[in-house]
């Protein structure tokens, strides 16, 4: 059924509205399983739009998504841990839904309007996200003594690490916002995407994840490669560099006040890494490697973990390595679905810069998540399946262009 103008531009302000709640995930409601602004979002979505949902044939990462996420779940049959099992299973289906409903309706969502949406849920998302931290840093007063969750700020081994409103977890955060922020970098023709630059850049600063850093880094390096011209590849140089130069000058001249010196910080977390292990990882790498050399073929079976890692290990927890949670718990042939799936979202990025060259922040998004996947268990995550919406509508729209 076509949709009228009308209808349009409803569809197009509850997409707003799920792009945005993605922002606010910390403010879910438990029922079972945390029932998140989004899931909510999603099923209004649905209620409202079903006669208008498009379904067009899948693109070819898609395919491998779903027979990747079908073979996972099968991995359950083993029945090693069957509560555990199931609680995964049921959030990919989660997932599934928000990521198919979303889709039926980007059909009917221009690109121009894809990138108002991505530029004002994002911008709204960091300015929420630096509000709430600085709640949380003026109500401990400066204080930043061992582990807690004060509002947005999350002190860990007294460090004063940025979650805002999007998870509890610093380096989740990030990931979060991998995909404004390089949207942004690469869109600084409108003032509000060079605000949100700003804001996302400190977000990522004051995140003080040594992953997230490595792996935008990396994605901005690549950005200066894929850059069209020399102009564009020292705009972005003078960008990066003016900004950063800023906030930790800033931040030093600030820090006898709010006692926190962005400088010191983080010469603190990279100097740790020999200490720490890299927050104990490279402990957990080496259990999930056993996990897999006694589990080759069929692994341990999803999300089973934490589980196994308490029966085996004594020691309850994720692995942080995704690529290693998959190569653990589905084995060897579901690794290899894992890979598969991921080098054809490349393909299509690669096949999609041919094409159009506004989509360059796609691959270096979908780079620095490649990336940060090293170092985090977050295989279901929302904010990975936005980005993937995303590249499906850039993809068809371009290539049905051509």
């Amino acid at each position: 059924m076509e949709l009228n103008q009308k209808k349009i531009i409803s569809s197009n302000f509850f997409l707003l509205m799920l792009m945005i709640s993605l922002y606010f995930g910390v403010f879910n409601f438990y029922v079972g399983f945390s029932l998140k602004p989004y899931m909510i979002i999603t099923a209004v979505n649905l209620l409202l739009f079903f006669r208008y949902i498009k379904f067009s044939n899948p693109l070819q990462y898609e395919l491998f998504m779903v027979f990747f996420i079908i073979y996972y779940s099968s991995t359950a049959l083993q029945f090693n841990y069957p509560e555990a099992h199931l609680r995964f299973i049921f959030a990919l289906i989660i997932i599934l839904c928000f990521y198919f409903i979303t889709r039926g309706l980007l059909e009917w969502c221009d690109i121009e309007s894809l990138k108002k949406i991505l530029s004002v849920s994002g911008l709204v998302g960091c300015l929420a996200s630096l509000t709430y931290y600085s709640i949380g840093v003026l109500s401990v007063g400066g204080s930043f003594i061992g582990n807690s969750i004060v509002y947005g700020l999350r002190i860990d081994r007294s460090l004063p690490r940025l979650i805002g409103t999007t998870s509890n977890d610093p380096n989740i955060f990030v990931y979060f916002i991998t995909l404004y922020f390089f949207y942004t970098l690469f869109n600084l023709k409108s003032k509000l995407n060079i605000l949100g630059f700003i804001l996302s850049s400190l977000c990522i600063l004051l995140s003080f994840s040594r992953g997230a850093y490595l792996a935008i880094l990396f994605g901005l390096v690549v950005s200066l490669f894929i850059s069209g011209n020399l102009k564009r590849k020292v705009k972005v140089l003078f960008l990066v560099s003016g900004f950063t130069a800023i906030v930790l000058g800033a931040g030093n001249y600030f820090s006898d006040g709010l006692n926190i010196n962005p400088v010191e910080i983080i010469q603190q977390r990279f100097n740790s890494i020999q200490d720490d292990g890299g927050s104990g990882r490279l402990y957990l790498w080496e259990n999930a490697l056993k996990t897999f050399w006694d589990n080759p073929l069929f692994g341990i079976g999803i999300n089973g973990t934490i589980e196994y890692s308490t029966e085996h290990y004594s020691h309850e927890g994720y692995v942080h390595n995704t690529f290693l949670e998959v190569l653990s718990e589905s084995g060897i042939i579901g690794f290899l679905l894992y890979l598969t799936f991921w080098v054809s979202i490349l393909h299509c990025c690669v096949r999609l810069l041919r094409i159009n060259s506004n989509s360059k922040f796609l691959i270096v998004t979908f780079i620095a998540m490649f990336i940060q996947l090293n170092s985090l268990s977050i295989l279901y995550n929302e904010s990975f399946y936005i980005a993937l919406l995303v590249l499906f509508k850039y993809y068809k729209t371009y290539l049905k262009h051509r």
